[in-house]
This record gives C-alpha cells, sequence and structure tokens, in this order.
C-alpha cells in the first residue's frame, strides 16, 4: 500500500514539474523586467500543450487515487483542477494570463525534495492538495471579477451606440437638418437608456455583494476601487441626466452625458480587468490601431465624396467617435511607450483638425472635403508611425524573450530535478 502512495506522490511531483517547465516562469529578480514578465505569457497555442499534458498527469495521479481506495475531497479537488483548466484553455473569451495565474499557483508550493526527487512525506502531499484547494477558490475569485470587468465594457459600447444617435440628432440641428420621426426616434433611445440604467445598476448590485464577499482580502481591492469610482464619479446622476434630457429633445446635453457614461463604465471595466503586463498592453494597441486605421480610412474616403452627399454632420460624428478612441489607445500606451504615445497625440490634433474643418459652416462642401481630408491623411500617418513604433518594441521584448528561452532550456543532470527548480544551471536559479 505505501508503495503505490509513494507512486501517486511522485507522479503529483512531476506534475508540479512539468507544470514548472511547460510555464517557462523564473524568479524576477534574476531577469531584466521585460524578460520577466514575457517569461510568464503563455500564448494560446503553448496553453493548449500545456494544458493537455497536465491533464494526462493528472489522469494518472486521480486513476492510482482510485485504485488505492483513497476517496473524498483530495480526489475530487484534483478532477475539478482538470475540469478548469481544460474549461480555460477553450474558452476564447478568456484572457490567458489567468490560465497562467493558476499554473503558477500550482508550482508556488515547493514539495519536491531536490535531493531526493521525491515528496518528503505524505503530510506534504495533502499539503499539495490544500494547495491545490486554494488555487480553485482564487480561480473562482479571479473570474468572477473578470466577468464584471467584461460585463461593464459591453455595455460602455451599448452607451456609445445610444451616444452616436444623440450626437447625430445634435449635429443635424446645428446644420438645420430635419429629423424624422423625431418622437419616435427619441422614445426609442429613451428605452434603450432605461435597459442600459437597469443594467448598470444590476451590476453595481454584483460589484457590491462581490466586494463583500472579498472585504478581507486585502489582496484583492478591484472591487472595492471600482465601487468608489462608480461612487466618486455619480453614475447614479448622470444616469437620470441623460434620460431628462433625451425627454427634453436636449441633443447636446444628452449626447455630452451619454459620452460621460461611457467613459466611467470604461474605467470601471479596466480596474476590474486583468493586469496586463508590458507585451500584452502593446499587442492590444497594435490590434486597435489597426482598427482605427481601417475605420479612419473609411472616414476619409466618405469625406471624399462630400460634395455630393453633402453631410458633413455625419462624417463629422464618425470622426469624433475615432478621436476617442485614439485617445483611448493613447492613454494606454502613454506611459509603456512613450514616444508612441506622442505619435497618437498628433494623430487626434489632425483627426480634430479634420472635424473643424467638416464644421466649417462657411465654406462649401468641395472645400470641407478637400481641407478634411488632407488632415484625415496626415492622422493616417501618425497613426502608421505609432503602430510601427509599436511593433518595433514587441519585437524587441520578443527577442529579449527568445534569448532569454534559448540560455536555459537544459534540464540539468539525473532525473532533470536538479539544482534551480530543475531547470539547469542555464536558468540561473541554483541555490
Amino acid at each position: 500500500m505505501q508503495k503505490n502512495i509513494t507512486f501517486g506522490k511522485t507522479s503529483l511531483a512531476l506534475l508540479v514539474a512539468a507544470v514548472t517547465v511547460s510555464a517557462a516562469t523564473k524568479k524576477a529578480a534574476t531577469l531584466p523586467d521585460d524578460r520577466a514578465i514575457l517569461q510568464q505569457q503563455l500564448k494560446q497555442e503553448q496553453i493548449q500543450q500545456t494544458v493537455t499534458r497536465v491533464n494526462i498527469l493528472l489522469d494518472g495521479i486521480i486513476g492510482e487515487y482510485k485504485r488505492n481506495g483513497l476517496k473524498g475531497k483530495n480526489v475530487d479537488t484534483l478532477v475539478e483542477i482538470r475540469k478548469i483548466l481544460s474549461n480555460l484553455s477553450q474558452d476564447a473569451q478568456n484572457d490567458p494570463s489567468l490560465l497562467n495565474k493558476i499554473i503558477q499557483l500550482l508550482r508556488d508550493e515547493k514539495i519536491l525534495d531536490n535531493k531526493d526527487n521525491a515528496i518528503a512525506t505524505f503530510d506534504l502531499q495533502k499539503k499539495a492538495i490544500g494547495k491545490m484547494r486554494d488555487a480553485l477558490a482564487k480561480y473562482e475569485r479571479l473570474r468572477e471579477i473578470h466577468q464584471l470587468s467584461l460585463q461593464f465594457r459591453i455595455w460602455s459600447r451599448r452607451q456609445n451606440t445610444n451616444m452616436a444617435h444623440a450626437r447625430d440628432f445634435a449635429n443635424r440641428i446645428s446644420a438645420k437638418k430635419p429629423i424624422e420621426n423625431v418622437e419616435f426616434s427619441k422614445s426609442l433611445q429613451v428605452t434603450d437608456q432605461q435597459l442600459i440604467n437597469e443594467t448598470v445598476t444590476f451590476l453595481t448590485k454584483q460589484l457590491e455583494a462581490v466586494a463583500k464577499k472579498y472585504r478581507f482580502d486585502f489582496e484583492e481591492q478591484r472591487p472595492r476601487l471600482a465601487l468608489e469610482a462608480i461612487k466618486e464619479r455619480e453614475l447614479t446622476v448622470i444616469m437620470k441626466e441623460i434620460v431628462d434630457s433625451l425627454n427634453k429633445q436636449d441633443w447636446i446635453n444628452a449626447a455630452g452625458h451619454e459620452r460621460n457614461m461611457r467613459e466611467h463604465l470604461k474605467h470601471i471595466a479596466k480596474i476590474l480587468g486583468p493586469k496586463l503586463d508590458k507585451a500584452e498592453i502593446i499587442r492590444q494597441a497594435i490590434q486597435d490601431i489597426d482598427e482605427v486605421i481601417t475605420d479612419q480610412t473609411d472616414v476619409q474616403d466618405q469625406t471624399s465624396n462630400l460634395e455630393q452627399t453633402d453631410d458633413a454632420a455625419v462624417i463629422d460624428g464618425r470622426q469624433a467617435d475615432l478621436v476617442d478612441q485614439t485617445d483611448s489607445i493613447r492613454q494606454d500606451i502613454n506611459e509603456v511607450v512613450p514616444s508612441a504615445g506622442e505619435q497618437l497625440s498628433d494623430a487626434t490634433l489632425s483627426q480634430n483638425q479634420a472635424r473643424a474643418s467638416l464644421g466649417d459652416a462657411a465654406a462649401t462642401p468641395a472645400a470641407q472635403a478637400q481641407q478634411a481630408a488632407g488632415q484625415q491623411g496626415e492622422a493616417l500617418s501618425s497613426l502608421a508611425e505609432a503602430k510601427a513604433t509599436l511593433e518595433a518594441e514587441l519585437a524587441g521584448l520578443e527577442e529579449s524573450f527568445g534569448e532569454g528561452q534559448g540560455e536555459g532550456e537544459g534540464q540539468g543532470e539525473g532525473e532533470g530535478q536538479g539544482e534551480g527548480e530543475g531547470q539547469g544551471e542555464g536558468e540561473g536559479q541554483g541555490e
């Protein structure tokens, strides 16, 4: 019996060792910041391979427990971990860093005796299972908070859509153009806004429950910080002002309040979202810039045809959205890559100049189109420069990461569990 238990414990040791190698993580103190951050990143394709290997080992351990009649919480915990690892790896909406956190939690408990390559006692085996159970609880917390972040982000986009309608009406009135079926359109906007308000109120109550649940968890402050932001920014007051302005057909004030609401919801989503490392921030910014470039090119084409359509107000609305999107990207990367932030500032300057040209009531549509299209072209150039700057920065980080990987792939002598957590001398982990 003891022999079988020892086999099970050794299998668990191999599991943690495999996770350690697959995650390719190192102590931050031994590497430059960029490399240490990148070492913690698991790309989606790497996640699938890692989870497959870990699940095979988990199946072996679970089978060994059952063959030896060891049932109960320990086996249930391992089964639950296996299920969660599989679900995480297959969830397209999931942030890879969540799985990385779970794997990191599993390897944080050093259950290996570096001299014997075995678990010292069965008590340590139970301690490791306890740590895995803690990992499940931490995963549930991370997942719960992340889902709230996604919901606030989704409804910020819904708010942006409603804001665009109010702004379009405001622009049409300013240009002395008629609004068709104004009462019906107003009713639609009010109904949509009431749905947004009710959903945000519901999400806030959920957030209050989560904050109460983790009020004694001093490592997790995000729910508390998000609630403070909601109170400080007076979301309840803003929601009422939006509906009042829409009912009065005060489109200018309605659009302004809705824009504030959108920005507040985005801010709350960021507070609750998982913390991204430098490489992840850059990758996301590059993707976002690509989308802005596509939309800005489309708006420029629309501007070039302004003389035929004579719809500067609609184009101005789309251009205003692109100003907001570009500035949001700038805020995300300004501290990470300042030079790209400056280039995005140049882009928003040109975009705003294009808006001014589109709003020049004294100019003919042809003159508006010529002036604004040129300024939009300048914005596109600045966006392309910012993207190139970010791509160069990312390439440098990935090259540094590659060098770090190449230096320490050795597994040490003997059974591959030598000094330095089984990573060989190349990783500089020897103690």
